[in-house]
């Protein structure tokens, strides 16, 4: 008996949930407010798609920094993921065997650092992207880009060492310091 009320009850929830939800296109891009959460607004975005392809990488890389320009730690390590299964599977064509060794190599060092990402502390993340972007600007010179992508600088990172990332647009959105100092940087280059 208790076992037909609780299907019951979980039935009628998702039905509710269904119900509410259907024929409302933004439902999934609306904010989920956490009662037990420091944060007070997590944004419930799913991940793009993502080819198996030089540009599905860099835009795996992207998702990974916006994720990180947010300060949603869960979102960069499901970013981190599917970065790291399109980097696995990714075999550009038409390398020399000098690239190819590159980008073997780049892809054994990126997936170790995209493993302390995932399930990572925000801090933590930060730290494994500013290091694997740097092996990214490395893997874009091997595989190419059909788009502009800006090398960006923040002097003040690692107690003012400095760190860099790739952006896709030339406004200083800063992942490795998020909303504590989100416009602290410079475009150093433009890759194309």
């Amino acid at each position: 008996m208790k076992m037909s009320i609780i299907k019951f009850t979980t039935l009628c929830l998702f039905a509710t949930a269904v119900f509410a939800c259907k024929g409302n296109p933004k439902a999934s891009s609306t904010p989920v407010v956490e009662e037990n959460s420091t944060a007070s607004v997590v944004p419930a975005v799913v991940l793009e798609q993502l080819p198996v392809s030089p540009d599905g990488l860099i835009d795996a890389y992207l998702q990974l920094k916006d994720a990180l320009v947010a300060d949603n730690a869960a979102l960069a390590s499901s970013a981190a993921e599917q970065f790291a299964s399109i980097l696995a599977q990714l075999q550009p064509a038409e390398m020399t065997v000098a690239q190819q060794k590159s980008f073997q190599s780049l892809q054994v060092k990126i997936s170790g650092l995209l493993q302390n990402v995932v399930g990572g502390m925000i801090e933590t993340q930060r730290e494994s992207f500013e290091l694997l972007s740097n092996d990214m600007v490395e893997m874009v010179a091997i595989t190419g880009t059909s788009k502009p992508l800006y090398r960006q600088y923040c002097p003040m990172y690692k107690q003012n060492v400095g760190g860099m990332w790739l952006s896709a647009a030339e406004e200083i959105r800063n992942p490795l310091f998020g909303s504590q100092m989100l416009t602290c940087g410079v475009v150093q280059a433009t890759i194309n």
